[in-house]
């Protein structure tokens, strides 16, 4: 039987070797000993970084309060009567309701970070950073165990099921998203659940029905847009393929059941209206969406499935020995590869898109027509004979979540395709097994290879930039001037401006790793995550908030008020201190702050630069020497630091001359000198 057929597990049930009286699957001792060795050490080294501080605060005012009361009028209070403690990020507080509660995100990640906040005060422990990230990652930890039963009964190949867990214990991008306070792990779990659920109502097979309305609350709960996406896609899936009325029938109930558990919720938050910063959505213009599914595609290929080296493989393995025809079918598979790299890599303009947008339609158009057209998609309920393929169903499932998301979200993070990891790595397992089918001893050194370095990810991305991209920006460069920086830095606008330019930013900065502090000497390009991962996990990470919290902790004044360009939640958890948004200066503060952090560009403390020179002196002897740092330290693979800064400019930090903290008059902000 073949491995990707959606079949009863040919090896018995998945749960084998867990049951007393059947024969242990040694391969548990894996999942129970080898990822927590990649999960759990050195968690709480280094601080909270902006949205985990985020969660970890409401976590607190629900431990509290028993719910997400992000401003409970403690206070002092602002002009406006806000609490100056409020836990808010958005202009006009939209991300607070009339009452204070906390709207901007779902709940599920702050009330698993309260309850071990709960565990933590019980212990007569603190409310510290292992506290807040330990439940998402033991979380984390039960997706392989989750994984791998679903795996072997939803393919019935049990080396299928072990190889997916080996990849996606030894991701780096997975494993980053396994060490934060925030629902990455959860929203994983959730998704694998609701698939392996609609899979299992597809064949018939007990509890299905069930694991999809678990799974798709629980998504939604972690992360709803995948979830909408994800469910859509699995809904169409149905439709032409299995059309049977008893399986509609059952799905559409499940989806009732899932609206019945997330609408209410879905109105009081006003989910609907999520534009962060005013940014808009890719949605709303045809070359935005084209630039953030073009990014997302892309971290694809680089953190989940390297399809374009994987691909071309697979499609030349099937057509030697074979006619004209294969090999002519394999030599347009490996063209449109290399034309879709070639679009992902161009600069940004509507010919590079275009381009990307039409191959993408083909294969999306090819793959439905190919799936509507399968022989027996009439069959009778209960048919044994026809047999649906898993693959199909994750494949449809997994498009759909991506085009979703790449809709919607404001910017093209990898962190919203975490949900799908658990899948990609199945995909990718199967990849493995295909190409090695006749030559077993290739997989292990291919394993390798591809958790050990980057080389099967990167390397045809690099070769592509390096064909494309960068004899375009060679060419800028020399029209612009001579200085190698700036032309960089201009060439970068002039290339990325199309459609988005923080979206287009976000693949520029992969291609280039312009991001990226610390790399190996001598591997400039091709790096080694694993490696690196592993230095992290050993090596205490020492962040520019972190040097800024020890600072204030020591030497701030208790209701000191502090202004930072960003991460000011953990400025907030970390201290007892009001912080504040530069544009919040003038709106809720009104005085002169008593410090002003510079941790990123900007204008520090939305104040002009001669303000800060008369009135204000720098901090010269902030603890380990803090570098700037956009995110203090995101997990995204592409900003992620697993070295301490050494290459950066200093982070500034300015504090109040006692004269103007002294006298409240003095410390009035000059009109004149406020930045718009």
């Amino acid at each position: 039987m073949s491995a990707t057929t959606l079949s009863p597990s040919r090896d018995g049930d998945a749960m084998a070797g867990l049951v007393p009286g059947r024969r242990f699957d040694r391969f548990w001792l894996y999942i129970l000993l080898v990822p927590p060795l990649l999960i759990f050490p050195n968690m709480g080294a280094s601080i909270l970084w902006q949205d985990e501080a985020e969660t970890a605060l409401l976590a607190r005012r629900i431990a509290q309060y028993g719910y997400p009361l992000a401003d409970d009028g403690r206070p002092p209070t602002d002009p406006m009567g806000r609490s100056v403690y409020a836990v808010t990020d958005q202009k006009d507080f939209v991300d607070l309701n009339e009452d204070g509660i906390w709207i901007w995100t779902s709940w599920l990640g702050n009330y698993v970070a309260a309850a071990s906040f709960l565990v933590f005060d019980r212990l007569g422990l603190p409310q510290s950073t292992l506290a807040a990230r330990l439940p998402f990652a033991l979380v984390g930890w039960a997706v392989f165990a989750v994984m791998y039963a679903g795996l072997r009964d939803v393919t019935g190949d049990r080396r299928l099921a072990r190889l997916a867990v080996v990849l996606l214990s030894v991701s780096v991008p997975y494993l980053l998203f396994t060490r934060q306070c925030r629902n990455y792990t959860l929203l994983a779990l959730f998704t694998f659940l609701q698939t392996w659920g609609y899979i299992r109502l597809l064949r018939g097979r007990q509890r299905g029905l069930m694991m999809f309305v678990v799974g798709g609350v629980g998504s939604y709960y972690a992360f709803f847009v995948q979830m909408v996406g994800a469910t859509a896609g699995m809904g169409l899936h149905l439709l032409l393929r299995h059309p049977r009325w008893r399986l509609i029938a059952r799905f559409v109930a499940g989806c009732v059941l899932i609206a019945l558990f997330t609408l209410p919720f879905f109105v009081y938050t006003r989910s609907w209206d999520r534009d962060y910063d005013g940014s808009g959505f890719p949605a709303e213009n045809v070359w935005r969406f084209a630039a953030s599914l073009r990014a997302y595609v892309l971290q694809i290929q680089l953190y989940a499935w390297p399809f374009a080296l994987l691909v071309p493989l697979i499609l030349w393995k099937w057509a030697v020995g074979g006619g004209l025809r294969r090999r002519g079918a394999a030599a347009a598979g490996t063209a449109g590869v290399a034309a879709l790299l070639w679009s992902m890599v161009r600069g940004a303009g509507p010919v590079s898109f275009s381009v990307f947008l039409g191959l993408v339609g083909v294969v999306g158009l090819a793959a439905l027509v190919r799936m509507a057209a399968t022989p027996g998609r009439f069959a009778p309920s209960g048919e044994s004979g026809e047999r649906p393929n898993w693959l199909y169903a994750v494949g449809m499932m997994a498009a759909f979540a991506v085009l979703t998301i790449a809709s919607l979200a404001n910017y093209p993070f990898f962190r919203y395709l975490v949900g799908l990891a658990p899948w990609f790595a199945a995909i990718t397992a199967l990849c493995l097994l295909h190409l090695a089918a006749d030559k077993r001893w290739l997989l292990a050194p291919a394993v390798v290879v591809l958790a050990a370095t980057e080389f099967v990810q990167y390397a045809p991305v690099f070769a592509a930039r390096q064909a494309v991209l960068e004899p375009q920006r060679l060419a800028l460069a020399v029209k612009l001037g001579t200085e190698a920086r700036p032309n960089h830095d201009l060439a970068y606008y002039r290339l990325n401006e199309f459609g988005h330019l923080q979206t287009n930013g976000n693949v520029w900065t992969i291609l280039y790793k312009d991001a990226r502090g610390g790399r190996i000497e001598g591997f400039p390009e091709i790096e080694f995550p694993l490696y690196e991962y592993i230095y992290e996990l050993t090596h205490d990470y020492d962040g520019p908030i972190e040097a800024v919290v020890a600072y204030l902790n020591e030497h701030a004044q208790p209701g000191d008020t502090v202004v930072t360009v960003y991460e000011h939640f953990p400025l907030k958890f970390y201290t007892t201190l009001p912080v504040f948004r530069p544009w919040e200066t003038y709106t809720r503060l009104w005085d002169l702050p008593d410090w002003i952090v510079r941790q990123h560009q900007g204008y520090p403390g939305g104040l002009h630069p001669r303000v800060r020179e008369e009135r204000y002196e720098m901090i010269e002897d902030l603890p380990g020497d803090p570098r700037l740092l956009q995110w203090d330290n995101i997990p995204e693979p592409m900003y992620h630091q697993f070295r301490t800064l050494t290459d950066r400019d200093e982070l500034k930090l300015w504090r109040l001359k006692d004269q103007y903290k002294a006298h409240p008059a003095t410390r009035q902000i000059p009109s004149t000198l406020t930045l718009p």
